[in-house]
């Protein structure tokens, strides 16, 4: 992608969708896809109701900016950075963030990697058909400028993965003021987000994704809590990799209490044997359960499972079983 190309592209004036994301491997090999002189163009389709430039690592405060001016119909937005570490990354602060405030029909908002602070915060907390925020990977993030967001009470998705300063204080607080979620990803807040974030989760009882992939604070304790709330009954998707303090016990009550769960991933949980999956089999409903890194045996699994399940013991070691349709 070249800034050549959005000049083409923008020729397009009645366009509503547009999407230029740069993959991951593409983000880590073309430091700028687009520059500010490429994204200028775009900002002349004035039509635009949709628009992705994720993996796109020049895109800076004054880019945003532009975007505000122009776009004034923009419902989603999507300005994630690349995965990797990039030389030509430019920095996303307050300032650019804060001109996002002037959008008022964005329904959905995804950064990552910017350097947000409480005016960041403010400002998306200000936008009043926010019904989709990420803000992943956020190193300055922290609990008092994400209280602000406890103000979007119709947002149904937000992720906040990545944040490792995010604590149980503000999940508590967000999951307050935000009734009607749906999906939750705090995956990576393994310093801070533990079972008291669970407990207050258990609360949603719309809640149908949970995300806490390496929340190493998260233990049978805190899976205790989800199971025992109005969650339980919605919960479909659950991923709780790498929450090396979950054990049988947990499994068991996951077995016991998350009835209608379609997904569930347990790799890396290496306290969890035979006993804990045995107690997964009567999850009617389970589509996917991933393994890879527990302390099961192959043998132990397929005894249990096999008549009605199917098997899949990929190269790298996972674990996949899916319900026959």
């Amino acid at each position: 992608m070249s800034d050549e190309t959005c000049a083409d592209i923008a020729t397009l004036r009645q366009v509503q969708t547009l999407g230029l994301a740069c993959s991951a491997l593409e983000g880590c090999l073309v430091p700028a896809c687009i520059s500010h002189a490429g994204l200028h163009s775009l900002c002349g389709m004035t039509q635009l109701a949709a628009l992705d430039l994720s993996g796109h690592a020049a895109i800076s405060d004054a880019g945003i900016a532009e975007i505000a001016r122009h776009l004034t119909r923009l419902t989603h937005l999507d300005l994630r950075k690349p995965a990797c570490d990039n030389p030509g990354t430019a920095a996303v602060t307050d300032a650019g963030i804060a001109a996002l405030g002037t959008l008022t029909l964005l329904e959905s908002v995804r950064l990552s990697q910017a350097q947000v602070g409480q005016a960041g915060c403010a400002a998306l907390a200000s936008l009043p058909r926010l019904q989709c925020l990420e803000l992943s990977y956020c190193d300055s993030l922290s609990d008092t400028p994400v209280c602000e967001l406890a103000r979007l009470r119709a947002l149904t998705e937000l992720s906040l993965a990545g944040n490792a300063s995010v604590t149980d204080i503000a999940v508590t607080a967000l999951v307050r003021g935000m009734p009607d979620l749906v999906r939750l990803d705090l995956s990576a807040c393994h310093l801070h987000v533990g079972d008291i974030s669970l407990y207050a989760i258990a609360t949603l009882p719309k809640l149908q994704m949970l995300r806490l992939h390496s929340c190493e604070r998260v233990s049978d304790v805190g899976i205790g809590g989800l199971c025992a709330g109005a969650a339980a009954a919605s919960v479909t998707h659950l991923d709780v990799r790498g929450c090396e303090r979950i054990s049988d016990g947990g499994a068991a009550s996951i077995g016991k209490c998350l009835r209608q769960l379609q997904y569930l991933s347990l790799e890396h949980c290496h306290l969890i044997g035979d006993r804990g999956i045995r107690a997964l089999s009567g999850l009617q409903h389970l589509e996917i359960l991933r393994l890879g890194g527990t302390g099961i045996t192959t043998d132990a699994f397929a005894q249990d499972f096999t008549r009605r399940v199917r098997l899949e013991l990929p190269n790298n070691n996972r674990i996949w079983w899916m319900l026959d349709s």
